[in-house]
């Protein structure tokens, strides 16, 4: 699982073939260290079929803004460098699994159709 900032995150998420999962933390959050262990068993359960990465809120602030975040921990779920899914508060194993099932088989346009603009489009102002 690799650590996100605001240099790599770009280019993490859009270098994946497979779905990508982000989960964004903070220190100071009770919840986040709770469902932190819950996380890392996932990705190595799901290695296979997702990328997973964290992001620490406490140093990557303008980051965190642009991405719309209101709490944490939130869990973003991206297939083709769009954002299809996020999820706000402690997710289990089984809900985290269960959002990415559906992600491995969506195609580009399906994933652009979802409800999430892409990233490129939210952080740059490009399609």
């Amino acid at each position: 699982m690799e650590e996100l900032n605001s240099e790599n995150y770009t280019h993490a998420i859009l270098a994946k073939e497979k779905p990508a999962v982000v989960m964004v933390k903070a220190s100071w959050c009770s919840n986040c260290k709770a469902m932190m262990p819950v996380y890392e068993k996932v990705s190595e359960d799901l290695d296979d079929d997702a990328n997973f990465f964290y992001l620490t809120v406490d140093d990557n602030e303008q980051l965190i803004r642009s991405l719309k975040i209101m709490g944490v921990p939130t869990t973003l779920f991206y297939r083709h460098g769009t954002l299809v899914n996020k999820k706000l508060g402690k997710l289990t194993a089984k809900s985290i699994s269960k959002a990415i099932k559906p992600l491995i088989s969506l195609s580009e346009s399906e994933a652009r159709n979802k409800e999430y603009r892409s990233l490129l489009s939210r952080l740059f102002g490009k399609k």
